[in-house]
């Protein structure tokens, strides 16, 4: 059992922090885009050609933006994924737990599951916060 709830704790510490990092990522995507004037990572830019006439440039700027919502979206489904993996875990967890037949030891073991989980999720945010 412990080797168990130390494996599963490991996995879901990984999956939250992917789908913390991931959101908090989205968050500031989605800002950049939504500006006036979007702010685009490099890789999306349209790079300046002396002999393009602004239309050319233009269809060029729209599909920078266009591919960058596409990033930003498949990014969402990314971190979905991961929040559904840490979710299972939890389950997962609780479900075994479920098992065991003395209430007060059941009730003590899911306590401590969400214990060292919220510590996890806080540890995952000032990591987040350090990074900024």
């Amino acid at each position: 059992m412990i080797r168990l709830w130390n494996t599963k704790r490991e996995a879901r510490s990984k999956f939250y922090w992917n789908y913390f990092k991931v959101s908090e990522q989205i968050k500031h995507y989605e800002e950049w885009v939504s500006r006036n004037t979007p702010l685009l990572p490099i890789r999306f830019r349209a790079p300046n050609m002396e002999c393009e006439d602004e239309e050319s440039k233009k269809l060029r700027v729209e599909r920078g933006i266009q591919n960058f919502i596409t990033l930003i979206k498949s990014t969402k489904i990314n971190s979905e994924k991961h929040k559904t993996a840490y979710m299972t875990l939890d389950n997962f967890i609780f479900e075994t737990l479920s098992d065991i037949p003395i209430d007060n030891v059941k009730e003590y073991l899911r306590q401590m599951w969400k214990d060292e989980c919220l510590q996890n999720e806080d540890q995952s945010h000032k990591i987040w916060k350090y990074t900024e």
